[in-house]
């Protein structure tokens, strides 16, 4: 179990959340309560840790000491987030509703064989 810490993120002045490694892991609650800024800060640490500069509290925007920072994520190389731009690139598509849905629905065993005869 992974306990991360996030501090100075948009509205999260200090919070430590639990993640399960290997696992999937789901965080919800309502709107406002810092989920998409935990997963941004996540992707950020993992992925160009220059972004995180992006997730300054306006409050401390002229407070050079105040940074953000997310930490307990040393031994992670990825991450995937569900979130609305993986269901717009992924699940909503402009001619489909999942991408691959043919491969994923039609295309499976049966349909092999029957479109080898």
């Amino acid at each position: 179990m992974l306990n991360i810490e996030i501090k100075n993120c948009n509205n999260i002045d200090l919070g430590n959340i639990m993640i399960k490694k290997n696992s999937l892991n789901i965080k919800h609650g309502i709107n406002g309560t810092g989920k998409s800024t935990i997963s941004k800060a996540i992707e950020y640490y993992l992925h160009n840790k220059e972004n995180l500069k992006s997730l300054k509290p306006f409050k401390f925007h002229l407070d050079d000491s105040k940074i953000s920072e997310i930490n307990g994520l040393e031994n992670i190389k990825s991450v995937k987030v569900f979130n609305d731009v993986y269901i717009e690139q992924v699940v909503y598509t402009r001619d489909e509703l999942i991408t691959n849905s043919f491969d994923i629905f039609i295309k499976d065993e049966m349909y092999k064989k029957i479109w080898k005869k």
